[in-house]
């Protein structure tokens, strides 16, 4: 006896009806119908990662099954439960696999772009846990698993050295850096320009507040950025950090943002650093949380150490 199928039928066919006649008859497949394959394999994610924007991470999420490649706007497309690979190939596809991952990639908060989607590249440790979760395997980028070394191994020079101008201004004040503080400031400006947030825990005396007023004059002379930064610290450091940020920063704009008639400066067309309190900060948080700031300088970070308190949160 020959059986004819049709070709929408084919599937369905292969993985049932031919699997029930050839246990009850020498079933042969003649001619084209010897290459035709269906597919019955796990699918798995491939996601593809890379940096393509200082500050962001762009991935897109594709699939494979036994080797062959399978876009996701394939599956979007599928209307049963088989892709058409090619005139001769089929996948069944588990598509509740695949609505589980999607799932999984709303809670991850990324924003669709192009086709793909977008994180902030502070969350990559949170898109690494991500594809491990998925059971996912990651391609990436040549410029994103550089940022990876360089995070996971980052190594300072002693000799790094800031613009001319701020080096005449640290002889001009008797200034010698040490090589390690250039180191602190080479990693700080590292972060900044990879849009990375940083603690630096050198002990009492090292120089951490030079180091983060060098790294903050870096940041504004190498992007000529016209955003205000913000300095938090004690209420009994704040001229200190002041009179500091004029000695090495002679050119920056200061404001002490504190006491009852404090102004709102922010407005101003160019940069002003602010120098306030926790306190302060955190009772005018409404007003602070609509400036785009530039630096946001931790003095004392400790302050902030319990993460449910209401300063902790503003």
């Amino acid at each position: 006896a020959v059986q004819h199928v049709d070709r929408d039928k084919i599937p369905e066919f292969f993985l049932r009806d031919l699997v029930l006649l050839k246990r009850d008859f020498n079933a042969v497949l003649v001619d084209d119908a010897q290459r035709l394959r269906v597919l019955n394999e796990a699918i798995k994610p491939v996601v593809r990662v890379k940096s393509s924007e200082p500050g962001w991470l762009d991935f897109q999420i594709e699939y494979e099954c036994a080797g062959y490649p399978l876009p996701s706007n394939l599956l979007s497309k599928m209307t049963g439960e088989f892709v058409e690979l090619n005139d001769t190939t089929w996948l069944k596809v588990n598509r509740s696999s695949v609505d589980q991952i999607e799932k999984q990639l709303d809670g991850l908060g990324a924003t669709p772009v192009n086709g793909g989607y977008r994180l902030p590249i502070m969350e990559f440790t949170s898109l690494e846990e991500f594809i491990e979760k998925i059971g996912g395997r990651a391609e990436l980028s040549q410029a994103y698993g550089e940022f990876l070394d360089h995070l996971t191994d980052f190594r300072t020079d002693d000799s790094y050295v800031l613009s001319p101008t701020a080096e005449r201004d640290l002889t001009t004040n008797g200034i010698k850096l040490r090589p390690y503080q250039r180191g602190g400031i080479q990693w700080l400006t590292w972060l900044q320009q990879n849009r990375l947030h940083g603690v630096l825990a050198d002990d009492m005396g090292l120089g951490k507040t030079l180091q983060a007023i060098a790294t903050m004059r870096q940041g504004y002379e190498s992007t000529d950025s016209h955003q205000h930064s913000l300095v938090v610290a004690p209420k009994s450091v704040l001229l200190h950090w002041q009179r500091e940020i004029h000695r090495f920063f002679p050119t920056a704009r200061t404001y002490q943002y504190h006491g009852p008639q404090r102004q709102n400066l922010f407005n101003s067309a160019s940069p002003i650093i602010f120098i306030s309190t926790y306190n302060i900060v955190s009772n005018d948080v409404e007003t602070l949380s609509r400036v785009p700031f530039f630096y946001l300088i931790l003095d004392e970070a400790t302050y902030i150490k319990n993460p449910d308190s209401g300063r902790t949160q503003a």
